[in-house]
């Protein structure tokens, strides 16, 4: 199934309270953006029109960044306190399987990952289309990076999975079946963690 761009969606983990960074990471500057509006550009800009956020603490925020945005849809994971990132991935499969976006391939990206360029997306799907694997994934000198790409048959996979699970145990049970796109640049390993974090990326820009 070859993917365009009108049939492109993808599932943005933004539930995180942010306690190492001291204040809420997703709504910092981030050029004449916020990191979060950054991450969805880059989606948006490599053709991607389907986009769910899935967030938490920072709810109310992310509803009003995106208020006049009708290609973005900010749901919320409500046990974003006692329950991980695994969960919020859920939330967001959940939504997709009751759409008709359900039979097509997504993207699971990060929200604290504004170094990610559209380019990279933009290959992603080219990788996708040459080769339609079930998983693609991008890698950096042989360490697995994101926003990952998969194919619709993972949606239920995944959903049936217990919530103590994690995306690295999916991984693992699928690790034939996952292809790797080789790129020449660290970012797809970076997040924003930490004051420290931050203020290097700004300084680099």
């Amino acid at each position: 199934m070859r993917v365009a761009n009108n049939l492109l969606f993808s599932i943005i983990l933004a539930a995180g309270q942010s306690k190492r960074m001291g204040k809420q990471k997703l709504i910092l500057p981030w050029k004449d953006s916020t990191v979060i509006e950054t991450v969805v550009s880059a989606f948006q800009q490599a053709g991607v029109n389907q986009i769910i956020v899935v967030s938490g603490a920072a709810h109310d925020e992310l509803q009003h960044l995106f208020r006049n945005n009708n290609t973005v849809r900010v749901i919320q994971n409500k046990r974003f306190e006692t329950t991980e990132m695994f969960t919020s991935l859920k939330i967001g499969l959940l939504y997709l399987e009751s759409s008709d976006m359900k039979i097509h391939p997504f993207f699971i990206g990060l929200g604290d990952q504004p170094q990610i360029h559209p380019s990279l997306v933009a290959d992603l799907i080219t990788a996708w289309n040459k080769k339609q694997p079930k998983i693609l994934i991008p890698s950096y000198q042989m360490r697995r990076g994101h926003p990952w790409m998969l194919a619709p048959e993972c949606i239920q996979e995944i959903l049936s999975m217990r919530d103590d699970q994690t995306m690295r145990d999916y991984l693992q049970s699928q690790e034939k079946h996952i292809e790797y796109l080789v790129v020449d640049t660290p970012d797809i390993l970076k997040d924003l963690d930490t004051p420290e974090d931050y203020q290097k990326e700004i300084n680099g820009m």
